[in-house]
């Protein structure tokens, strides 16, 4: 009904487990002071308040203590609590009287026709004839037998500690794994991130060797055009020099003419 355990004594609800909370059956006299406990809340599963029924955080039922104090409140209310069963009475049998004789039995019609017979021994009186009863009503079913008693108190108690403390180790590794998870993502992107910083640098200092071969190069094609303008010019400075050694040497020879 409410999707968990729930727990009987005497053919009576007592608490149950729904999800990750506890559900008790109180009295609802005691409703108002167990409201004013942490972690306690008024049941709202169908959309309104039920009075005598509260929802316990699991927080709150996480000592034994804890979960004592509330077994004791709804065992306490049990006895005074409402069976939801209804008690079936067994009205078939019908007493029957001495005197009538049951239509159904063999034994009667044999009994009828020994008193007939002439060797049977004289009756007493005779009575007047009497009109004859109408049979009884056949037997209904019997009904169904009574179910097995519930378990004692101690068993209840028992079987609730262990369904709480199943729900908050389920809830522990939950919440482990959840960690566990988490840490698993920061280490994957702490990784990512060494190896991104080391890709970056990488690229850094490649591009700086390709900058300073790319240097090196204009510093050579530089030096190599300087060189070459200088041949260039040392030979046309010789050239020149050649030309006026010439001229020289005519102008001379035309002197001494």
């Amino acid at each position: 009904m409410f999707g968990g355990l729930c727990f009987l004594v005497d053919d009576k609800m007592l608490l149950g487990v729904e999800k990750n909370r506890l559900m008790a059956r109180i009295d609802p006299l005691e409703t108002s002071k167990a409201l004013t406990k942490p972690g306690v809340k008024p049941m709202d599963f169908t959309g309104r308040v039920m009075q005598g029924y509260v929802f316990v955080d699991e927080n709150s039922v996480d000592q034994d203590a804890e979960l004592e104090y509330w077994l004791d409140l709804t065992l306490r209310y049990n006895p005074k609590a409402k069976s939801s069963k209804k008690k079936i009475n067994n009205q078939n049998k019908q007493p029957m009287n001495s005197n009538q004789v049951d239509p159904m039995d063999p034994m009667g019609s044999s009994m009828n026709e020994s008193n007939d017979s002439p060797m049977a021994a004289p009756a007493k009186k005779k009575r007047a004839p009497r009109k004859p009863k109408a049979p009884p009503a056949p037997p209904a079913p019997v009904a169904a037998a009574a179910p097995a008693p519930a378990a004692p108190k101690k068993a209840a108690k028992k079987a609730a500690k262990k369904a709480v403390r199943k729900a908050v180790v389920k809830k522990a590794v939950a919440k482990r794994a959840v960690k566990k998870a988490a840490k698993k993502a920061v280490r994957k992107a702490a990784v990512k991130k060494r190896v991104a910083k080391k890709a970056a640098k990488k690229a850094v200092r490649k591009a700086a060797r390709k900058g300073a071969v790319k240097r090196a190069v204009r510093k050579a094609v530089a030096k190599s055009a300087v060189r070459k303008a200088a041949r260039k010019t040392g030979r046309k400075v010789r050239r020149a020099g050649r030309k006026v050694a010439r001229a020289v040497r005519k102008a001379g020879r035309r002197v001494g003419r």
